[in-house]
């Protein structure tokens, strides 16, 4: 007797099911993805930008000089600009930033001197996915544009605060961002917020 081949394989009905199931975990999951995505580009920027504020503060207890931090447009920078540049709307320091040490003689302090003498550059953040529909946004809210730091460690003016979001409008209210303020005697904290 010759015996009966099994075939093997999955009935219609099977591949349905399994279809439909891997159907609902993805539409389940993604949502979840998007917003781990979003809150972790919140979280870089915020991050980045803390780490140059402290470099900052460090840097002028360092030198024994003043140094800053502000917003620029393009690198390498001739100034400090808060205004609205490129796709970049005013006081977003997306656009990018400098620290820069008040080294020229004669110059004036928390002002990037672009001399003759000038003032040295310590370093630059360039732009933040310049051009995408989707970036991260750090928007200074207290009109300030700059901060600087005394020689002591010690912050020159008002409170900072900083509202990092990304997408600006995708995730919805929801939505997870991170604030970065940074008080008068010059320390700085992130803390997470709602949009």
């Amino acid at each position: 007797m010759r015996a009966v081949p099994v075939q093997t394989g999955f009935t219609l009905i099977e591949l349905l099911v399994t279809l439909t199931i891997a159907a609902i975990l993805l539409a389940i999951g993604v949502p979840a993805f998007n917003s781990s995505i979003a809150s972790a580009r919140a979280s870089d920027g915020a991050n980045s930008l803390l780490a140059a504020l402290e470099l900052a503060r460090s840097e002028a207890m360092r030198r024994g000089v003043t140094v800053s931090v502000c917003r620029v447009t393009a690198v390498p920078a001739t100034a400090c600009i808060n205004a609205a540049g490129g796709s970049f709307v005013a006081a977003d320091w997306a656009a990018g930033w400098m620290i820069f040490a008040d080294t020229a003689v004669g110059g004036t302090v928390g002002v990037f001197d672009a001399g003759p003498p000038a003032d040295e550059v310590v370093t630059f953040q360039q732009q933040f996915a310049p051009g995408a529909a989707t970036r991260v946004e750090i928007v200074e809210t207290k009109g300030v544009g700059i901060a600087t730091y005394r020689p002591d460690g010690l912050r020159v003016g008002a409170e900072l605060v900083f509202r990092v979001a990304y997408p600006q409008a995708a995730q919805g209210a929801g939505q997870s961002c991170r604030q970065v303020t940074v008080n008068a005697t010059g320390q700085a904290a992130i803390a997470r917020i709602n949009c």
